[in-house]
């Protein structure tokens, strides 16, 4: 019943978020009488930390169905699209923009880490192709090298450069200051460590 549920719901997003074009999602989604996407898909504003928790709730979502399951083959779809969409606009030095298609945006912690950690666990569970792994351990690396920032003992580590509480307001995203030790930023951080620890 849960499991049922779990697919309702994130088909509806996917379906409503997914831009027919990039294959990239947009942040929210004004429903009836509107019925549209936030930004819209014509800003080419895709939001770093809502592509990652969308792949991650792909991903996860697909590790629990049934291979038999009617609907696994379109989510499948969905996900395979998305991942190749995030890899293509992966940063020079592995992390994401806070607006994936911008690279004149700052790279964000969060963003980064939710959807390399969905890309590790699809590669895991046979999704994704080897270039997903490639892209993961270059960006993984880059994470650890530019995110992290220890204490002089080295026995606290401070995960810098996550983008605080950002609203669907087209335009703002760039602008959206960043801070170290954010919850969502560790735990995302945290997440993509354990995923990836051999």
């Amino acid at each position: 019943m849960y499991i049922e549920e779990a697919i309702y719901q994130v088909d509806r997003f996917i379906t409503n978020l997914q831009d027919p074009e990039t294959g990239l999602v947009a942040h929210a989604y004004f429903d009836y009488p509107e019925n549209r996407e936030v930004p819209a898909f014509s800003n080419d504003e895709f939001w770093a930390r809502g592509n990652g928790w969308a792949l991650v709730s792909l991903v996860e979502l697909l590790s629990f169905m049934d291979e038999t399951h009617p609907s696994r083959a379109a989510l499948l779809s969905m996900t395979v699209r998305l991942e190749e969409a995030l890899r293509n606009n992966q940063g020079s030095d592995g992390r994401y923009h806070t607006l994936v298609t911008k690279s004149s945006t700052y790279y964000e912690t969060a963003g980064t880490a939710l959807i390399l950690y969905a890309m590790a666990k699809g590669y895991e569970l046979g999704i994704f192709p080897e270039s997903t792994r490639n892209a993961v351990i270059e960006g993984a690396e880059s994470l650890l090298d530019n995110t992290i920032k220890w204490n002089w003992r080295k026995t606290q580590a401070v995960v810098k450069y996550t983008s605080i509480g950002t609203n669907p307001t087209p335009g703002l995203y760039r602008f959206v200051p960043r801070q170290s030790q954010v919850s969502y930023g560790n735990g995302a951080w945290l997440m993509l460590a354990a995923e990836i620890v051999d």
